[in-house]
């Protein structure tokens, strides 16, 4: 019992030990079983004879035309059998001009959302706030004088103006300084 467990181990490594990748102490071990096993001996021997054969075989490539009609073939029977899985799983591949659209027309859409989400100017400020806002009066002064005073008192970096006179959030800090 115990050598027909040996038995299944070593068949794994028949081929290994004659193509030369096993290491040094896996050869040893597999020669001395070799050496009280007359099954896995005429077995390696069988394998050996059969890799002589093969190695004396020349095969010449049937070239690209083979090739074509055996994928074309293969397809053809499987479409015979199961005709749903042809469509969704072979597919050629897409020319390049699709393949780029398939990156530029988001990257497109991406830009320009971008580019309208920070075109708010014209829009103007909230409707909420057109009732407290005078259209005579002039903001570029005092709302660069009280923005500059508040700059000049806070902690911050800078700041990034992102709307109007009036708006609310015009504007978003850079940065922060600490102190201590």
């Amino acid at each position: 019992m115990e050598n027909s467990m040996n038995c299944r181990e070593y068949e794994h490594i028949i081929d290994d030990y004659l193509v030369g990748r096993l290491g040094e102490p896996d050869i040893r071990r597999f020669e001395e079983h070799l050496a009280e096993c007359e099954s896995c001996r005429i077995r390696a021997e069988q394998d050996r004879r059969l890799s002589v054969l093969l190695k004396k075989e020349v095969v010449t490539d049937p070239g690209e035309g083979y090739w074509n009609y055996l994928e074309k073939s293969i397809l053809a029977r499987t479409f015979e059998r199961r005709p749903d899985t042809i469509e969704s799983d072979y597919r050629e591949k897409p020319a390049l001009t699709h393949r780029l659209a398939a990156y530029l027309v988001p990257l497109a859409a991406s830009l320009a959302l971008m580019f309208l989400s920070f075109s708010n100017l014209a829009i103007g400020p909230a409707p909420s706030m057109m009732a407290e806002i005078s259209m005579d009066q002039d903001f570029s002064e005092d709302e660069t004088l009280l923005f500059m005073e508040e700059y000049l008192q806070s902690d911050r970096l800078g700041s990034i103006v992102l709307s109007p006179p009036g708006s609310p959030l015009r504007t978003i800090s850079i940065g922060e300084i600490e102190m201590p």
